[in-house]
C-alpha cells in the first residue's frame, strides 16, 4: 500500500501541526554526534563566519563563504547557515543522519539561535531535547540528501517513513487500511452531513467500507463452527454512514459491522463487532444500543453466575488484552474513567458500566500490521469473547459456556502441576538438565529428543510435556510418523465422504496438526504435540508450509489447499528421533535450524537409580551389566547405535535378564554386526552369562 502525498500530508499535520522537520548531518561520518548528545545541542559549523544573525540575507552569507572557503558557489552551505540562524524555531523537530541511509536520532529544538565566541568550536548552536537515539537503516530507494542541513517539511512521505521506522512501525504493503481512510473519517467528523458523504461516496466505499467488509468477511470464514451455528455471519452485517435523523441530512463519523445471533438485529443484539473512527479501530463484544432486553438478561446472568463464569473465562482467555466497560460513543475508548482494569472488577460492578469488552488499535499501528495478522488477532478475540454472547442470550449460560469450551469431559480439566523437581526425583535425571530441556522447548517452540535405542526419548518427551501443561487447561497428544505418513495426514488433504444420498463427495479435510491447533486455540494453557519416530517420515513433505511457520511463529500463511493458517502461541511440538534409524546429520538443514535438538545418550546412573528403588538387592548384577554394556558400546563405536539402558528398566531384572538379552539385545547386535558375526558371538548370552553371575 503506497503512501500518497495526500495521506502523508494528513499524517504530518496530525503529528506536527505547523512545526518543521529538519535533517542534520553532525559532521563527516557523524563525528560530532556524541558531543551533540552529551551537550544537548546541534551546531552548524563555519565558526569563522562569526555570529550568523549578523548577516541579514542569505546572499550576505553566500558572499562571505566565497571569501572564506575560496569556492565560487557555496550555495548549499550558505542556505544551511541562513536557515539555522533565521528559520529554525523552538518546537521544530530534528533528525540526525549519517551518510544517506542511516538515521541516528530525533530531537525537539528548545531554544533560539545562540552564538558564543568564547567557545573553541560549536559557536553557533541551538539547544535540543533528544527524544530517540539509535540506528535505523533506510532502504536505498529512500536515501537521504547529503547536505548538512535540510528542511524536510516538504518531503512528508519521507518524514512519515522515518518516524514510523524509528517507532518500529514501518508501513506495510498489505495493511488493512490506508491513510486516506482516516483522512476521510476525520473530515466527516468535522462535517457530519449526508451531502459530504455523498460527495465523497466512492472514496468512503473504497477506503473505509470495503476494508471493513473484507476484514469481517475473512474473519467469518475462519470462525469455529460452534460460533457460526449461533451467529449470523452473512446477512445484514454492516452499517452505513448516512444517518436516519428525520430528514436533517446527517451522517455518522464511524463505520462498523457485526456478527449477531441468528434471527436478531444488529442494532439491538449482543454481537461481536469491528468498528472504526478517525482515531482507531476497535473489535470485541457489545450489546446494541436498542438491546435493553439482552442487556437485562446479561446483567441478571452476571449476578447469578459471576464467580463460575469468571473462573471459566480465566481458564480459557487472556483478559488483560481487553478494555472492559467502555463505549464507542465518545470516540475514545481509552478513556480510563469509563473502563475497569480487569474482568473481575467489571463484572462485579456491571450495573454501573457499559456491556462492552473490546480491543483498541490506534490508527498508527494499523499501517504497520499486515491485514492477515490483524485478522488472526480478531479471530482469537472473537473465540475468547463468544461466551459473553451466550451470557446475554442463554437461560442456562454456564451449561452453554461449558459446552463451548468442551468442559463436559475430562479432557479440559486443569492439569495437575508437575514440577521439574518431582520429575527429577522420579526419573533420576538432573533437575538442571530437565530445566534446560523445558526452556529449549519454550524458547524455540519445538524440540527433538534424539539418541540411540533405549535411551528414554519418548519417556522423557512425555515427562517434559506433562510439566509444560501442568497447572493449565492445555493437553498432550501423540502422533507417530512412519514412511507412508504425508502432508495430507498432518496438515490437510482431500478425503472422500458419503453424502446423505449415498454418493461420494470430496472435501478438503484438516489433518492431525490443524485439528490439534484448532483445539489449542480454545485453551489458555500450553498444548503439546509429541511426534514419535520423528525422522521416519519424509519431514519436508509432511510439514509443507509448516516449515515456514515453525521459524516465524507470529506469521500466517495461505495453505496450498485453500484457507490460511498460523500456529497458536500456546502450541509446543516435541519430537523423538532414533539415531539408529537416521542420523541427525541427515536431517534437512532447513528443518534442523527450526528445532532445538536435545541429546539423550545411555546414562548408566539412571539404571543405577531405577534399581536402587527396587525391593531386590541387585546392585552387583547392575554393576556387572553396566560394565558389559560399556564394553558392547565401545565395540559398536558409533554413538548413534549405542545400546541404551531402558531395555533393563525392568522391576524384576533378575528373572527377565536372560530373555531381554536373547530376544532384544542379540537381534540388535546381529543386525549391526551383520558382516562380523564373530563379534556377536563374544556377546551372546552363553558367553556373557557367567560374567553377569548367572
Amino acid at each position: 500500500m503506497q503512501t500518497t502525498p495526500q495521506q502523508a500530508d494528513f499524517w504530518y499535520r496530525e503529528r506536527f501541526g505547523e512545526a518543521r522537520v529538519w535533517a542534520v548531518a553532525p559532521g563527516p561520518g557523524a563525528r560530532f554526534w556524541g558531543e551533540f548528545q552529551n551537550k544537548g545541542i546541534i551546531a552548524i559549523g563555519w565558526d569563522e563566519l562569526g555570529d550568523l544573525q549578523e548577516f541579514d540575507t542569505r546572499s550576505d552569507i553566500h558572499e562571505r563563504l566565497r571569501e572564506v572557503l575560496d569556492r565560487p558557489n557555496p550555495s548549499n552551505d550558505s542556505l544551511a547557515c541562513y536557515q539555522f540562524a533565521h528559520e529554525m524555531q523552538p518546537g521544530d523537530h530534528v533528525l540526525i543522519k549519517q551518510g544517506r541511509t542511516l538515521l541516528l536520532g530525533h530531537g525537539v529544538i528548545e531554544s533560539d539561535y545562540e552564538f558564543d565566541e568564547s567557545r573553541p568550536e560549536f559557536r553557533s548552536t541551538r539547544r535540543v531535547r533528544w527524544e530517540k537515539i539509535g540506528h535505523w537503516q533506510f532502504p536505498k530507494e529512500r536515501a537521504i540528501t547529503v547536505k548538512t542541513l535540510t528542511d524536510f517539511s516538504r518531503y512528508r512521505q519521507w518524514v512519515m517513513f522515518a518516524f514510523q521506522l524509528m517507532e518500529g512501525k514501518p508501513p506495510v504493503e498489505d495493511a488493512a487500511f490506508s491513510q486516506r481512510a482516516f483522512e476521510l473519517l476525520r473530515a466527516i467528523h468535522e462535517e457530519p452531513t449526508r451531502a459530504f458523504y455523498e460527495e465523497h461516496a466512492q472514496d468512503f466505499k473504497s477506503h473505509v467500507e470495503q476494508p471493513v467488509k473484507n476484514l469481517l468477511n475473512a474473519v467469518a470464514a475462519e470462525l469455529d463452527t460452534a460460533v457460526k451455528e449461533v451467529l449470523e455471519t452473512e446477512k445484514r452485517l454492516f452499517s452505513q454512514f448516512r444517518k436516519n435523523d428525520y430528514g436533517q441530512g446527517g451522517a455518522w463519523d464511524y463505520y462498523w459491522g457485526a456478527f449477531y445471533p441468528r434471527g436478531g438485529k444488529r442494532t439491538s443484539s449482543p454481537q461481536l463487532f469491528v468498528w472504526v473512527n478517525r482515531h482507531q479501530l476497535e473489535y470485541g463484544f457489545a450489546i446494541g444500543q436498542l438491546g435493553s432486553e439482552h442487556r437485562t438478561k446479561f446483567v441478571n446472568n452476571v449476578h447469578k453466575y459471576r464467580l463460575a463464569f469468571e473462573a471459566a473465562m480465566e481458564r480459557h482467555t487472556k483478559p488483560e488484552q481487553f478494555v472492559f466497560g467502555t463505549t464507542t460513543d465518545s470516540g475514545d475508548s481509552s478513556d480510563s474513567t469509563k473502563t475497569q482494569p480487569n474482568l473481575q472488577s467489571w463484572l462485579k460492578d456491571i450495573d454501573n458500566h457499559e456491556v462492552s469488552v473490546r480491543v483498541v488499535v490506534p490508527r498508527e499501528e494499523l499501517f504497520s500490521e499486515p491485514v492477515a495478522d490483524l485478522r488472526q488477532r480478531i479471530i482469537r478475540a472473537f473465540h475468547q469473547l463468544f461466551p459473553f454472547v451466550l451470557l446475554a442470550t442463554s437461560d442456562d449460560p454456564l451449561t452453554s459456556v461449558s459446552e463451548y469450551w468442551g468442559e463436559d469431559g475430562d479432557d479440559r480439566e486443569i492439569q495437575e502441576k508437575y514440577p521439574l523437581e518431582q520429575c527429577a526425583e522420579e526419573t533420576g535425571f538432573d533437575a538442571a538438565t530437565l530445566a534446560q530441556w523445558a526452556d529449549a522447548v519454550n524458547r524455540k517452540g519445538q524440540a527433538v529428543f534424539y539418541g540411540p535405542p533405549g535411551t528414554g526419548k519418548t519417556y522423557m518427551a512425555k515427562r517434559i510435556a506433562r510439566h509444560l501443561v501442568g497447572g493449565g487447561d492445555g493437553f498432550v497428544e501423540i502422533v507417530q510418523f512412519h514412511p507412508a505418513y504425508a502432508y495430507e495426514d498432518f496438515i490437510q488433504g482431500i478425503r472422500p465422504r458419503t453424502r446423505g444420498d449415498g454418493k461420494l463427495e470430496y472435501q478438503m479435510v484438516p489433518g492431525r496438526f490443524l485439528e490439534f491447533c484448532r483445539e489449542a486455540r480454545k485453551r489458555s494453557g500450553q498444548c503439546v504435540l509429541i511426534v514419535d519416530e520423528f525422522n521416519r517420515a519424509n519431514l519436508s513433505r509432511v510439514f509443507g508450509e509448516l516449515m515456514y511457520l515453525l521459524e516465524y511463529r507470529d506469521a500466517e500463511i495461505p495453505l496450498s489447499g485453500g484457507g490460511s493458517f498460523s500456529i497458536p502461541e500456546n502450541v509446543r511440538i516435541i519430537g523423538t528421533m532414533n539415531t539408529a534409524d537416521r542420523s541427525i546429520a541427515l536431517v534437512d538443514h532447513a528443518l534442523r535450524r527450526r528445532f532445538a535438538f536435545l541429546a539423550l545418550h545411555p546414562d548408566f546412573e539412571i539404571l543405577r537409580f531405577y534399581h536402587s528403588k527396587t525391593d531386590k538387592p541387585v546392585a552387583a548384577l547392575v554393576e556387572s551389566l553396566i560394565d558389559k554394556l560399556k564394553e558392547v558400546n565401545q565395540r559398536i563405536g558409533d554413538p548413534n547405535y549405542h545400546l541404551g539402558i531402558t531395555f533393563f528398566l525392568n522391576w524384576d531384572l533378575e528373572a527377565h535378564l536372560e530373555a531381554i538379552w536373547r530376544m532384544e539385545i542379540e537381534p540388535y547386535l546381529e543386525e549391526y554386526f551383520f558382516d562380523d558375526l564373530s563379534t556377536v558371538r563374544n556377546f551372546r548370552w552363553e558367553t556373557i552369562s557367567e560374567e553377569l553371575g548367572r
